[in-house]
């Protein structure tokens, strides 16, 4: 089984923040697939189903996002699969609006809902999957922008960049994270990343 995890803010109040895309990310993929989510140890949203032809379980954690570790260590400890079945979602502004990079392995990049994903798993060895949600521009107060909602104008890009997601998360489970970075990478901006 893979596990796909996608971070995010609990609650209506966050639900379309900039900072949430990774839980958009996996309701784009429980909508495709018919998937449901439930709460499991109140950590955890979650839902089983299939993707790509292979058993898939969709995961956003009920914690805030510098918390998110101690929800995925519990799912990990209730599923327990090789890491390389597990992926992370998140949102990144270093990457403009639309844009998206699969790493395999690497530091948090100073995102601190993967930062704590990472010590609570005790690896760095944890494929994840990027979305831009960047300005393009030097932006004073990160955390207003981070926990605001995309404007109006934003939303056929996040659409495009999630529909590329899905995708990229479907070679991810098929083919692996190498082959989904070679594919994705290189459409999102021309460069691939090595690692």
């Amino acid at each position: 089984m893979h596990i796909i995890v996608g971070l995010g803010n609990p609650g209506s109040k966050y639900a379309r923040n900039r900072h949430n895309v990774g839980f958009m990310l996996l309701d784009r993929i429980a909508d495709k697939t018919g998937i449901s989510f439930r709460l499991e140890d109140g950590l955890v949203l979650a839902g089983k189903g299939e993707l790509a032809g292979k058993q898939v379980l969709l995961a956003k954690p009920q914690v805030f996002m510098n918390s998110s570790g101690a929800a995925v260590a519990s799912l990990l400890r209730r599923y327990p699969v090789n890491l390389s079945h597990l992926l992370i979602a998140y949102d990144d502004v270093a990457l403009p609006l639309g844009g998206l990079r699969l790493r395999r392995t690497g530091s948090s990049g100073g995102h601190k809902g993967m930062a704590s994903v990472m010590q609570s798993v005790g690896s760095q060895e944890i494929a994840r999957i990027r979305i831009g949600v960047g300005p393009g521009r030097a932006i004073r107060d990160l955390t207003g922008f981070v926990l605001a909602d995309f404007e109006r104008e934003e939303v056929p890009i996040l659409n495009e960049v999630l529909d590329q997601a899905v995708a990229a998360v479907e070679m991810f489970i098929s083919e692996g994270i190498e082959k989904a970075m070679s594919q994705f990478n290189s459409r999102s901006t021309g460069v691939k990343e090595t690692r």
